[in-house]
Protein backbone atom coordinates (compact mmCIF):
# COMPACT_ATOMS: atom_id res chain seq x y z
CA UNK A 1 0.00 0.00 0.00
CA UNK A 2 2.58 2.88 0.85
CA UNK A 3 4.73 1.57 -2.23
CA UNK A 4 1.86 2.56 -4.43
CA UNK A 5 1.10 5.47 -3.14
CA UNK A 6 4.72 6.50 -3.37
CA UNK A 7 3.92 5.53 -6.94
CA UNK A 8 1.48 7.99 -7.70
CA UNK A 9 3.18 10.32 -5.93
CA UNK A 10 6.18 10.13 -7.95
CA UNK A 11 3.76 10.46 -10.94
CA UNK A 12 1.39 13.15 -10.07
CA UNK A 13 2.98 14.60 -6.87
CA UNK A 14 0.66 16.75 -4.99
CA UNK A 15 0.77 20.04 -2.68
CA UNK A 16 1.65 18.36 0.50
CA UNK A 17 4.57 16.75 2.08
CA UNK A 18 4.69 13.72 0.55
CA UNK A 19 4.53 16.31 -2.82
CA UNK A 20 7.12 17.80 -0.98
CA UNK A 21 9.85 15.08 -0.84
CA UNK A 22 8.90 13.52 -4.25
CA UNK A 23 9.92 17.11 -5.43
CA UNK A 24 13.20 16.94 -3.87
CA UNK A 25 13.88 13.21 -4.67
CA UNK A 26 13.46 14.71 -8.47
CA UNK A 27 15.61 17.34 -8.30
CA UNK A 28 18.40 15.39 -6.66
CA UNK A 29 18.05 11.74 -8.89
CA UNK A 30 16.83 13.25 -12.19
CA UNK A 31 19.43 16.29 -12.79
CA UNK A 32 22.02 13.62 -14.96
CA UNK A 33 18.89 12.09 -16.76
CA UNK A 34 17.41 15.62 -17.35
CA UNK A 35 20.83 17.03 -18.71
CA UNK A 36 21.42 14.19 -21.00
CA UNK A 37 17.92 14.21 -22.40
CA UNK A 38 18.58 17.39 -23.39
CA UNK A 39 22.26 16.93 -24.85
CA UNK A 40 20.84 13.95 -26.94
CA UNK A 41 18.46 16.00 -28.64
CA UNK A 42 20.97 18.55 -30.06
CA UNK A 43 18.72 21.55 -29.46
CA UNK A 44 19.10 24.18 -32.15
CA UNK A 45 19.05 28.12 -31.00
CA UNK A 46 15.67 28.64 -33.10
CA UNK A 47 13.68 25.19 -32.54
CA UNK A 48 10.25 24.76 -30.97
CA UNK A 49 11.15 21.88 -28.14
CA UNK A 50 8.53 19.94 -25.62
CA UNK A 51 9.68 18.66 -22.43
CA UNK A 52 7.04 15.84 -21.17
CA UNK A 53 6.37 15.44 -17.40
CA UNK A 54 8.48 18.66 -16.70
CA UNK A 55 8.49 18.51 -12.69
CA UNK A 56 10.10 21.01 -11.37
CA UNK A 57 11.86 22.21 -14.11
CA UNK A 58 15.05 20.85 -14.02
CA UNK A 59 15.22 19.88 -17.70
CA UNK A 60 13.40 23.18 -18.52
CA UNK A 61 16.54 25.21 -17.28
CA UNK A 62 18.66 23.11 -19.64
CA UNK A 63 17.08 23.27 -22.71
CA UNK A 64 16.00 27.11 -22.39
CA UNK A 65 19.70 27.80 -22.20
CA UNK A 66 20.07 26.49 -25.71
CA UNK A 67 17.30 28.42 -27.57
CA UNK A 68 18.94 31.71 -28.25
CA UNK A 69 17.47 32.50 -31.71
CA UNK A 70 14.60 34.57 -32.03
CA UNK A 71 12.45 31.83 -32.80
CA UNK A 72 13.15 29.52 -30.19
CA UNK A 73 10.57 28.61 -27.93
CA UNK A 74 10.29 25.58 -24.91
CA UNK A 75 6.80 23.93 -24.10
CA UNK A 76 6.33 22.03 -21.02
CA UNK A 77 3.34 19.94 -19.96
CA UNK A 78 3.08 18.01 -17.04
CA UNK A 79 -0.43 17.02 -15.46
CA UNK A 80 0.36 17.69 -11.90
CA UNK A 81 -0.43 21.11 -10.61
CA UNK A 82 1.88 21.06 -8.05
CA UNK A 83 4.85 20.56 -10.06
CA UNK A 84 2.84 23.06 -13.03
CA UNK A 85 3.76 26.26 -10.61
CA UNK A 86 6.97 25.03 -9.10
CA UNK A 87 8.47 24.90 -12.83
CA UNK A 88 6.44 28.58 -13.88
CA UNK A 89 7.79 29.79 -10.33
CA UNK A 90 11.50 27.99 -11.02
CA UNK A 91 11.30 30.03 -14.50
CA UNK A 92 9.38 32.65 -14.09
CA UNK A 93 11.39 34.97 -15.98
CA UNK A 94 11.37 33.43 -18.95
CA UNK A 95 7.54 32.71 -18.91
CA UNK A 96 6.88 36.29 -18.48
CA UNK A 97 9.54 36.96 -21.46
CA UNK A 98 6.92 34.36 -23.46
CA UNK A 99 9.96 31.96 -24.00
CA UNK A 100 8.59 29.14 -22.14
CA UNK A 101 4.82 28.19 -22.20
CA UNK A 102 3.57 25.57 -19.26
CA UNK A 103 0.67 23.80 -19.38
CA UNK A 104 -1.17 21.39 -16.75
CA UNK A 105 -2.08 18.93 -18.81
CA UNK A 106 -2.87 15.03 -19.46
CA UNK A 107 -0.31 14.36 -22.57
CA UNK A 108 -2.80 12.41 -23.97
CA UNK A 109 -4.79 15.76 -24.75
CA UNK A 110 -2.17 18.59 -24.99
CA UNK A 111 -3.14 22.18 -26.43
CA UNK A 112 -0.53 22.37 -29.30
CA UNK A 113 -0.72 22.49 -32.83
CA UNK A 114 -0.13 19.77 -35.35
CA UNK A 115 2.99 19.53 -36.63
CA UNK A 116 4.55 22.44 -34.40
CA UNK A 117 7.74 20.55 -32.57
CA UNK A 118 10.94 20.08 -33.61
CA UNK A 119 12.35 18.41 -30.06
CA UNK A 120 10.74 16.36 -27.57
CA UNK A 121 12.45 14.91 -24.63
CA UNK A 122 11.17 13.30 -21.07
CA UNK A 123 12.57 11.70 -17.99
CA UNK A 124 11.02 8.82 -15.99
CA UNK A 125 7.57 9.45 -17.19
CA UNK A 126 6.19 7.63 -19.31
CA UNK A 127 5.52 4.35 -16.75
CA UNK A 128 2.88 7.01 -15.91
CA UNK A 129 0.62 7.37 -19.03
CA UNK A 130 -2.40 5.24 -18.22
CA UNK A 131 -2.69 4.76 -22.18
CA UNK A 132 0.72 4.46 -23.66
CA UNK A 133 -0.63 4.73 -27.55
CA UNK A 134 -3.28 7.29 -26.76
CA UNK A 135 -0.37 9.36 -25.47
CA UNK A 136 2.13 8.30 -28.26
CA UNK A 137 -0.48 9.35 -30.81
CA UNK A 138 -1.01 12.94 -29.38
CA UNK A 139 2.89 13.41 -29.17
CA UNK A 140 3.47 12.25 -32.96
CA UNK A 141 0.66 14.45 -33.51
CA UNK A 142 2.37 17.88 -32.24
CA UNK A 143 5.73 16.72 -33.83
CA UNK A 144 6.79 18.20 -37.08
CA UNK A 145 7.73 15.20 -39.93
CA UNK A 146 11.43 13.46 -38.83
CA UNK A 147 11.35 15.28 -35.80
CA UNK A 148 13.45 13.53 -32.86
CA UNK A 149 12.59 12.26 -29.58
CA UNK A 150 14.82 11.34 -26.94
CA UNK A 151 13.77 9.61 -23.63
CA UNK A 152 15.99 9.00 -20.82
CA UNK A 153 15.76 6.20 -17.63
CA UNK A 154 17.92 4.01 -15.20
CA UNK A 155 16.81 0.68 -16.00
CA UNK A 156 18.08 -0.67 -12.80
CA UNK A 157 16.12 2.08 -10.79
CA UNK A 158 12.75 1.33 -12.72
CA UNK A 159 13.22 -2.39 -11.99
CA UNK A 160 13.49 -2.11 -8.48
CA UNK A 161 10.45 0.06 -8.02
CA UNK A 162 8.38 -1.96 -10.53
CA UNK A 163 9.19 -4.95 -7.86
CA UNK A 164 7.87 -2.92 -4.86
CA UNK A 165 4.28 -2.70 -6.88
CA UNK A 166 5.00 0.74 -7.37
CA UNK A 167 3.72 1.16 -10.93
CA UNK A 168 0.18 -0.23 -12.32
CA UNK A 169 0.76 -3.01 -14.88
CA UNK A 170 3.33 -3.45 -17.24
CA UNK A 171 3.60 0.18 -19.03
CA UNK A 172 6.96 0.52 -17.14
CA UNK A 173 8.73 -1.88 -19.28
CA UNK A 174 10.91 -0.23 -22.21
CA UNK A 175 10.08 -2.74 -25.11
CA UNK A 176 5.98 -2.33 -24.20
CA UNK A 177 6.92 1.67 -24.76
CA UNK A 178 8.83 1.45 -27.41
CA UNK A 179 6.27 -0.80 -29.20
CA UNK A 180 4.07 1.49 -28.40
CA UNK A 181 6.01 4.53 -30.50
CA UNK A 182 6.05 2.16 -33.53
CA UNK A 183 2.35 1.00 -33.70
CA UNK A 184 1.65 4.47 -33.77
CA UNK A 185 3.92 6.16 -36.52
CA UNK A 186 7.28 6.82 -34.75
CA UNK A 187 10.46 5.34 -36.91
CA UNK A 188 13.92 4.37 -36.12
CA UNK A 189 12.55 3.65 -32.46
CA UNK A 190 16.16 2.01 -30.43
CA UNK A 191 17.21 1.86 -26.97
CA UNK A 192 21.05 2.61 -26.20
CA UNK A 193 23.11 2.50 -23.09
CA UNK A 194 25.06 5.10 -22.21
CA UNK A 195 27.03 6.22 -18.88
CA UNK A 196 27.48 10.11 -17.31
CA UNK A 197 29.84 10.82 -14.31
CA UNK A 198 30.18 6.88 -13.98
CA UNK A 199 26.30 6.57 -13.73
CA UNK A 200 24.62 4.37 -16.08
CA UNK A 201 21.32 5.00 -17.99
CA UNK A 202 19.48 4.15 -21.20
CA UNK A 203 17.95 6.46 -24.11
CA UNK A 204 15.49 5.60 -26.10
CA UNK A 205 14.93 7.69 -29.35
CA UNK A 206 12.34 7.83 -31.71
CA UNK A 207 11.90 9.60 -34.58
CA UNK A 208 8.00 11.11 -35.86
CA UNK A 209 6.68 9.63 -39.25
CA UNK A 210 7.28 11.46 -42.14
CA UNK A 211 5.57 9.27 -45.20
CA UNK A 212 3.35 6.82 -43.83
CA UNK A 213 3.00 4.32 -47.57
CA UNK A 214 0.92 1.62 -46.18
CA UNK A 215 -1.74 2.82 -42.89
CA UNK A 216 -4.50 1.75 -40.75
CA UNK A 217 -7.22 4.02 -39.17
CA UNK A 218 -7.27 4.54 -35.44
CA UNK A 219 -9.88 6.33 -33.61
CA UNK A 220 -8.50 9.67 -32.49
CA UNK A 221 -9.47 11.70 -29.87
CA UNK A 222 -12.22 14.84 -30.32
CA UNK A 223 -9.48 17.50 -29.28
CA UNK A 224 -7.41 16.39 -32.03
CA UNK A 225 -7.60 18.53 -35.35
CA UNK A 226 -5.25 17.28 -37.87
CA UNK A 227 -4.18 19.43 -40.76
CA UNK A 228 -1.32 16.10 -42.10
CA UNK A 229 -1.92 13.39 -40.83
CA UNK A 230 -5.08 13.48 -39.36
CA UNK A 231 -8.57 13.52 -41.20
CA UNK A 232 -11.73 13.50 -39.89
CA UNK A 233 -11.04 12.75 -36.45
CA UNK A 234 -8.77 10.01 -37.59
CA UNK A 235 -5.03 9.09 -37.28
CA UNK A 236 -3.44 7.35 -40.01
CA UNK A 237 -0.85 5.37 -38.07
CA UNK A 238 2.02 3.45 -39.80
CA UNK A 239 1.36 -0.38 -40.39
CA UNK A 240 4.07 -2.94 -39.85
CA UNK A 241 4.28 -4.08 -44.03
CA UNK A 242 7.12 -6.63 -43.04
CA UNK A 243 5.81 -9.13 -44.55
CA UNK A 244 6.01 -7.36 -48.10
CA UNK A 245 9.69 -6.48 -47.88
CA UNK A 246 11.88 -7.90 -50.06
CA UNK A 247 15.25 -9.31 -49.41
CA UNK A 248 17.43 -5.92 -50.57
CA UNK A 249 14.93 -3.80 -48.03
CA UNK A 250 15.72 -6.44 -45.66
CA UNK A 251 19.50 -6.15 -45.97
CA UNK A 252 19.41 -2.49 -46.25
CA UNK A 253 17.61 -1.71 -42.95
CA UNK A 254 19.47 -4.88 -41.01
CA UNK A 255 23.15 -3.19 -41.93
CA UNK A 256 22.08 0.17 -41.34
CA UNK A 257 20.79 -0.97 -37.25
CA UNK A 258 23.90 -2.47 -37.17
CA UNK A 259 26.35 0.19 -37.76
CA UNK A 260 24.68 1.86 -35.82
CA UNK A 261 24.36 -0.68 -32.79
CA UNK A 262 28.02 -1.86 -33.36
CA UNK A 263 29.35 1.66 -32.94
CA UNK A 264 27.02 2.08 -29.45
CA UNK A 265 28.67 -1.20 -28.65
CA UNK A 266 32.33 0.14 -29.28
CA UNK A 267 31.92 3.70 -27.64
CA UNK A 268 29.12 2.58 -24.87
CA UNK A 269 28.81 -0.93 -24.01
CA UNK A 270 27.59 -2.50 -21.30
CA UNK A 271 29.71 -3.15 -18.11
CA UNK A 272 31.81 -6.18 -19.27
CA UNK A 273 30.65 -6.89 -22.32
CA UNK A 274 32.22 -6.16 -25.94
CA UNK A 275 31.21 -7.11 -29.42
CA UNK A 276 33.04 -6.44 -32.81
CA UNK A 277 32.52 -7.14 -36.38
CA UNK A 278 34.72 -10.14 -38.11
CA UNK A 279 36.11 -9.20 -41.61
CA UNK A 280 33.74 -6.83 -43.38
CA UNK A 281 30.98 -9.62 -43.29
CA UNK A 282 28.42 -7.32 -41.30
CA UNK A 283 26.78 -10.33 -40.32
CA UNK A 284 29.02 -12.60 -38.23
CA UNK A 285 29.84 -10.85 -35.00
CA UNK A 286 31.89 -11.92 -32.47
CA UNK A 287 31.55 -10.49 -28.18
CA UNK A 288 33.15 -11.42 -25.25
CA UNK A 289 31.07 -11.38 -21.63
CA UNK A 290 33.40 -11.11 -18.63
CA UNK A 291 32.54 -13.51 -15.97
CA UNK A 292 30.65 -11.84 -12.77
CA UNK A 293 32.23 -11.18 -9.62
CA UNK A 294 30.79 -13.66 -6.72
CA UNK A 295 29.58 -16.55 -9.28
CA UNK A 296 31.73 -18.98 -10.45
CA UNK A 297 32.31 -17.24 -13.66
CA UNK A 298 34.08 -14.90 -11.69
CA UNK A 299 37.47 -14.13 -13.65
CA UNK A 300 36.41 -15.32 -16.81
CA UNK A 301 36.59 -14.18 -20.29
CA UNK A 302 33.75 -16.25 -22.79
CA UNK A 303 33.83 -15.59 -26.04
CA UNK A 304 30.28 -15.99 -28.24
CA UNK A 305 29.76 -16.22 -31.66
CA UNK A 306 26.65 -14.27 -33.49
CA UNK A 307 25.13 -14.57 -36.58
CA UNK A 308 22.76 -12.02 -38.08
CA UNK A 309 19.47 -13.38 -39.76
CA UNK A 310 18.76 -11.50 -43.30
CA UNK A 311 15.35 -10.41 -41.27
CA UNK A 312 17.10 -8.56 -38.27
CA UNK A 313 15.78 -7.19 -36.54
CA UNK A 314 12.44 -9.09 -37.04
CA UNK A 315 14.06 -12.14 -36.11
CA UNK A 316 16.40 -12.38 -33.31
CA UNK A 317 20.64 -13.16 -34.11
CA UNK A 318 21.66 -16.70 -33.48
CA UNK A 319 24.01 -16.81 -30.52
CA UNK A 320 25.90 -19.80 -28.85
CA UNK A 321 29.64 -19.48 -27.09
CA UNK A 322 32.53 -20.56 -28.57
CA UNK A 323 33.80 -21.34 -24.65
CA UNK A 324 32.98 -23.90 -22.76
CA UNK A 325 30.74 -23.04 -19.92
CA UNK A 326 29.67 -24.90 -17.32
CA UNK A 327 25.86 -23.97 -16.97
CA UNK A 328 22.29 -25.96 -16.99
CA UNK A 329 20.87 -23.21 -20.04
CA UNK A 330 24.07 -23.82 -21.74
CA UNK A 331 24.62 -26.93 -23.79
CA UNK A 332 28.38 -28.76 -24.80
CA UNK A 333 27.60 -26.67 -28.40
CA UNK A 334 27.41 -23.90 -26.91
CA UNK A 335 23.91 -23.34 -27.63
CA UNK A 336 21.81 -20.97 -25.13
CA UNK A 337 18.23 -21.45 -24.29
CA UNK A 338 17.14 -17.91 -23.23
CA UNK A 339 13.87 -16.10 -24.02
CA UNK A 340 15.01 -13.10 -26.16
CA UNK A 341 16.62 -15.35 -28.36
CA UNK A 342 13.37 -16.53 -29.29
CA UNK A 343 10.09 -15.45 -31.21
CA UNK A 344 6.93 -15.66 -29.63
CA UNK A 345 5.01 -17.25 -28.91
CA UNK A 346 7.76 -19.49 -27.39
CA UNK A 347 9.94 -16.80 -26.85
CA UNK A 348 10.18 -12.86 -26.08
CA UNK A 349 12.26 -11.71 -29.12
CA UNK A 350 10.82 -7.89 -30.28
CA UNK A 351 12.43 -5.89 -32.98
CA UNK A 352 13.14 -2.81 -30.02
CA UNK A 353 15.60 -5.22 -28.24
CA UNK A 354 18.87 -5.24 -29.32
CA UNK A 355 22.52 -7.37 -29.22
CA UNK A 356 23.16 -5.16 -26.31
CA UNK A 357 20.19 -5.89 -24.47
CA UNK A 358 20.40 -9.74 -25.53
CA UNK A 359 24.23 -10.04 -24.42
CA UNK A 360 23.42 -8.16 -21.61
CA UNK A 361 20.05 -10.80 -20.58
CA UNK A 362 22.84 -13.54 -20.93
CA UNK A 363 25.37 -11.65 -18.89
CA UNK A 364 22.69 -11.60 -16.23
CA UNK A 365 21.58 -15.61 -16.87
CA UNK A 366 25.15 -16.48 -16.13
CA UNK A 367 24.86 -14.97 -12.53
CA UNK A 368 21.68 -16.70 -12.01
CA UNK A 369 20.63 -19.51 -14.02
CA UNK A 370 17.20 -20.97 -14.74
CA UNK A 371 17.06 -24.36 -13.70
CA UNK A 372 13.65 -24.76 -14.47
CA UNK A 373 13.93 -24.37 -18.44
CA UNK A 374 17.28 -25.85 -18.84
CA UNK A 375 18.93 -27.49 -22.01
CA UNK A 376 21.52 -29.93 -19.90
CA UNK A 377 19.15 -31.69 -17.07
CA UNK A 378 22.15 -32.95 -15.20
CA UNK A 379 23.19 -29.37 -14.42
CA UNK A 380 20.54 -28.05 -13.71
CA UNK A 381 19.00 -31.06 -11.43
CA UNK A 382 22.74 -30.96 -10.10
CA UNK A 383 22.03 -26.80 -9.24
CA UNK A 384 19.20 -27.36 -7.64
CA UNK A 385 20.37 -30.71 -5.48
CA UNK A 386 23.76 -30.07 -5.16
CA UNK A 387 24.70 -26.40 -5.45
CA UNK A 388 28.07 -27.23 -3.99
CA UNK A 389 29.18 -29.43 -6.78
CA UNK A 390 27.67 -27.46 -9.07
CA UNK A 391 29.57 -24.35 -7.87
CA UNK A 392 33.36 -26.51 -7.86
CA UNK A 393 32.63 -27.81 -11.39
CA UNK A 394 32.00 -24.32 -12.92
CA UNK A 395 34.75 -22.50 -11.69
CA UNK A 396 36.86 -25.12 -12.89
CA UNK A 397 35.46 -25.01 -16.27
CA UNK A 398 36.45 -21.49 -15.82
CA UNK A 399 39.99 -22.03 -14.86
CA UNK A 400 40.05 -24.35 -17.59
CA UNK A 401 38.45 -22.78 -20.57
CA UNK A 402 37.95 -19.11 -19.99
CA UNK A 403 40.94 -18.01 -18.64
CA UNK A 404 43.40 -15.93 -20.26
CA UNK A 405 46.50 -18.54 -19.55
CA UNK A 406 44.26 -21.60 -20.85
CA UNK A 407 42.64 -19.67 -23.84
CA UNK A 408 44.85 -21.08 -26.69
CA UNK A 409 42.95 -24.32 -25.62
CA UNK A 410 39.29 -23.46 -25.94
CA UNK A 411 39.17 -23.82 -29.65
CA UNK A 412 40.36 -27.80 -29.79
CA UNK A 413 38.48 -28.93 -26.43
CA UNK A 414 34.64 -26.90 -28.17
CA UNK A 415 35.58 -28.69 -31.42
CA UNK A 416 35.35 -31.84 -29.30
CA UNK A 417 32.66 -31.42 -27.13
CA UNK A 418 30.48 -30.54 -30.28
CA UNK A 419 31.94 -33.64 -32.03
CA UNK A 420 30.55 -35.42 -28.73
CA UNK A 421 27.38 -33.32 -29.07
CA UNK A 422 26.72 -34.51 -32.47
CA UNK A 423 27.82 -37.87 -32.27
CA UNK A 424 25.51 -38.44 -28.76
CA UNK A 425 21.64 -38.27 -28.84
CA UNK A 426 22.08 -38.13 -25.37
CA UNK A 427 24.79 -35.76 -24.56
CA UNK A 428 25.49 -36.77 -21.10
CA UNK A 429 24.28 -40.11 -19.39
CA UNK A 430 22.87 -38.01 -16.68
CA UNK A 431 20.65 -36.93 -19.07
CA UNK A 432 18.73 -39.89 -19.46
CA UNK A 433 18.72 -40.64 -15.46
CA UNK A 434 16.97 -37.09 -15.12
CA UNK A 435 14.49 -37.55 -17.38
CA UNK A 436 13.47 -40.96 -15.63
CA UNK A 437 13.34 -38.42 -12.37
CA UNK A 438 11.65 -36.43 -13.80
CA UNK A 439 9.80 -37.79 -17.14
CA UNK A 440 7.48 -34.79 -17.69
CA UNK A 441 9.98 -32.02 -17.45
CA UNK A 442 10.28 -29.92 -20.98
CA UNK A 443 14.06 -29.73 -21.67
CA UNK A 444 14.77 -26.10 -23.54
CA UNK A 445 15.81 -26.77 -27.28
Amino acid sequence: MLSRKLGQQLGRPTQSLSGWLVSKFLMRYNQILEENAVKLCEIQPDETVLELGHGPGLGLREAVQLLTGPRGKLLGVDYSNYMHHMATKNLQGHVASGKVALYCCDVAAMPLEDNSVDKVFHCNCYYFWPDLKAAALEINRVMKPDALMVTTLRLDRVVSFASKNMFHGENWRPEVYMEALQSCGFADVRMENRTDKLIPFQAIYATAANIIPETREVEAFPHMRSKNRVSAGRIKVQQNSVQNCDVDEDNMQRNSRLKRELHMLSTEPPPGVSCWQLDERVEELQAQIVGGANTPYDGGLFTLEIKIPDRYPFEPPKMRFLTPVYHPNIDNAGRICLDVLKLPPKGAWRPSLNISTVLSSIQLLMAEPNPDDPLMADISSEFKYNKVAYLEKAKRWTAKYATQKNKGHVEADQKILEDKSTKTAPKREALSAQENVEPHKRVCM
